[in-house]
This record gives C-alpha cells, structure tokens and sequence, in this order.
C-alpha cells in the first residue's frame, strides 16, 4: 500500500491508464479522482451513486457530469445503490460489477471506495473475493482520499443493526457471543450495536499512533474508546491495537484476534475507516464463522462531514484471499 499527495494523482492516472469505478457521494472527497483535475486520462469511468440522493450527492454528480462533458465523456451511471435495502445494493453492486467486466478487459481497475458507505464496501469485497481468482485481484486496486478533519458529529440516530450481506457468520444460541468493534469516532453506533447483540464479552480496537491517518483523529479515538469502555466496563473483555491506514496489517491484526476466540460466536463491527473494513471484510471472507454487522443511521451531518487530507491511498487487493481458484 502506498500514500500519496493528490497532486500526483494525475501523472500516475496517465502512466497506467486504469479503468474506474467510483461512487458519487456527499462528500467533497467523492469528487477528487474524477473531477480534481479537468484532464485526467482515465481508460474509462464507471460511475456508482444512490438511490436517494441529498442536495449535496445530486449537486456532485451534476459537477461530475459537467466535467465529464468539457473532456467530451458521457456519463456512465453503472449501478444505484438503496442504502435502505441490502438485498437491492447487492443486486445492482452486482451488476455494476457486470459492466465492468464488459469495460475492463487488460491493464487495472482501480476502485475509489471514499464514497461508499461501509456495508456497501463489505458487499462489493464479497462479490469482488467470490467472483474474480488471484491473478485478477492482483490486477486491482482501492483508492481511497482520506480526511483531515472529521465532523464534531458524523452521524444521526441508528435506525437498524443488521448483518451484511454476504457475511452471515455460523451463529448459534447455544454458544456465548464475542463482540469485536473496531472503534471509531461515533459513540451511537458503537453503543447500539452493543446493546443490540448484548454479547457475553465485548473486545474493542483501537488504532495505535502509527496505524492513525493522522494525531489528531488518534486523539479523538482515544476519548471514545474512555467513554465506550465506561458505559459496558463489565463487559468489556479487553482492548487490542489494530491499523486504521493499512489493510494489510489491519488483516493481519484481526486475524490474530479472532484466532484466539474459541468456541464462541464472533460477530465483527467495523466502525473505523473504510480502509480498514477492507480489512474486516477480508477477514470475515477468510473464516466462515464471523457475522459482520452494521449499524444504519437516519441521517449523516453533510454539512461538515469531512475535510480532504490532501493525500490519498492506493491499496493493492492482493492481500485479500480469493474464492476462485
């Protein structure tokens, strides 16, 4: 995995020449690798955006498609994503995924996961793992613009907890529940899905100083985790050091822990970055016992969700085990 400035971004676009796939969201983050530079050489441009779009993902996706028709591109809208219905995110993610096989044939894909919420992301590794072998994934990469600022609220009320599509785990009553969160900066979701689950122990990750996109959000991550850990105290079974800015060393840090949950249901929260629920889903695609869930809001502070960082994230999806042999 590397990290670079967004002004590179460029250069290295017209160096490889890949193929898109990006989501259209909110944020102004979701605009950087498609319309940050009016002459990006992209091979081409696929284009995911949802189903119910606020002011500001409709205002984007019309800057897009201005941008889009100065370099003489049409706009291709692939896949509408329901983010109140799974079932349907999975059926167009899955097509969205058919027209990329049509589009991309040699060279890389790059799949610029900013936008995409996190169950989302977790679905599209699914069938990304179920559907491609190694020597394809080895032609694929994430690319993912990270923030420099979060929100001083991220998020409204949690209006449902449910287990993402495609990571069901082995659950049964007859065992004890193990609930491992890798802890973000929104204490609603993380208290809802505990209370939810009510598991027997609750183990929670937190990102170590080098694993932080950045000291200040390393910071704002140690305060959660004080006041998670004082709510649940006699659940809470113990903390461990996972990284929010690597995934390959995310997986490898979540493997280690879910070795060591024995005869017990595992049910994984990913409430960190987007780049470190690739490695949640990676994990959860590698042992069959894991239930990964999410918690859905009603609402998300649009208004002063993220800064851009100025840097972005490109991920080899190498390290991911591949279901097709």
């Amino acid at each position: 995995m590397s990290k670079y400035f967004i002004d590179t971004l460029r250069p290295i676009v017209k160096d490889k020449r890949p193929t898109l796939l990006h989501k259209i969201g909110f944020e102004e983050r979701s605009l950087v690798s498609v319309a940050g530079c009016p002459d990006f050489e992209w091979n081409q441009i696929l284009t995911l955006a949802s189903t119910d779009r606020s002011e500001k993902a409709r205002l984007n996706l019309a800057t897009l498609q201005k941008s889009l028709s100065e370099r003489g591109v049409s706009l291709n809208l692939v896949g509408e994503l329901n983010q109140s219905d799974p079932l349907e995110t999975q059926t167009a993610l899955s097509a969205a995924l058919n027209s990329v096989v049509s589009a991309w044939s040699e060279g890389e894909l790059w799949i610029d996961f900013t936008a995409l919420r996190r169950e989302e992301l977790l679905i599209l590794v699914r069938l990304l793992l179920d559907r491609f072998d190694r020597s394809t994934l080895d032609r694929i990469y994430g690319l993912y613009v990270s923030a420099r600022k979060m929100g001083e609220w991220l998020s409204g009320d949690v209006v449902d907890i449910r287990s993402v599509v495609g990571f069901p785990g082995e659950i049964s009553p007859a065992r004890s529940t193990t609930l491992i969160a890798l802890m973000g900066f929104e204490i609603n979701r993380a208290r809802a899905i505990i209370e939810s689950y009510e598991p027997s122990n609750v183990l929670l990750g937190i990102p170590s100083l080098e694993g932080s996109i950045n000291h200040e959000l390393y910071s704002r991550n140690q305060e959660v985790l004080r006041k998670v850990s004082e709510d649940f105290r006699p659940l809470i079974s113990g903390t461990f050091e996972f990284s929010a800015n690597d995934p390959t060393k995310a997986f490898n840090d979540l493997s280690k822990v879910v070795s060591e949950c024995l005869e017990t249901n595992i049910i994984l929260a990913p409430l960190h970055t987007k780049l470190s629920t690739l490695a949640v889903g990676a994990v959860g695609r590698s042992d069959p016992r894991i239930q990964i869930c999410y918690a859905a809001v009603d609402e998300y502070n649009e208004e002063t969700y993220s800064q851009p960082s100025g840097e972005f994230y490109l991920v080899p999806f190498s390290f991911m085990p591949s279901g097709v042999s």
